[in-house]
């Protein structure tokens, strides 16, 4: 919460996301999730879902808070998307989330690996293996898929020409 809350936001303390998720960028969406939390504010400061609702083909599944939300205050401090028992029915969505990666890339640790030894952060958030994971995908997938975030890149940052994938020869 402290992470993503800015300090001046002194109103109202309630984070929301909503995603659609669309086969392709022209498609109809697929999926949307909204999700709704905010900080409990005494005790535990234990983090709420103060909204969550799924919709897949336009049709709402679900929306919380309900009726059972209100009246057990730990139901709140987990999303469906975290409970097997309630995320059948929308699990294509709870797939396509676990399949999505989070890196913060740090150029220091991608330019210069060697100086940290051979020591490894788990799960690498920030992409210390990202260019070792870039030169096993095959060719054909690695340019398609650098086409991609360089057609991305090149809206935040207009004056890029090219992204592409040169494994330098002394160190691999």
């Amino acid at each position: 919460m402290t992470k993503l809350r800015s300090l001046s936001a002194r109103k109202d303390p309630e984070i929301s996301i909503e995603i659609s998720v669309a086969e392709g960028a022209d498609m109809p969406e697929k999926w949307r999730y909204l999700l709704g939390f905010k900080s409990e504010g005494k005790g535990k400061q234990r983090v709420f879902v103060t909204q969550e609702a799924v919709w897949r083909d336009g049709k709402r599944l679900f929306a919380r808070p309900d009726e059972f939300d209100e009246d057990d205050d730990a139901r709140r401090t987990q999303t469906y998307l975290q409970q097997v028992n309630t995320n059948k029915d929308f699990r294509e969505l709870v797939e396509f989330f676990q399949g999505i990666t989070y890196l913060h890339l740090v150029p220091q640790l991608l330019k210069y690996p060697e100086q940290l030894g051979s020591s490894r952060i788990e799960d690498d958030p920030f992409g210390q293996g990202f260019l070792e994971r870039v030169a096993r995908t095959p060719k054909k997938f690695r340019e398609a898929r650098l086409r991609k975030i360089e057609s991305a890149l090149r809206i935040c940052v207009p004056q890029l020409k090219e992204l592409r994938f040169q494994q330098d020869e002394i160190t691999g």
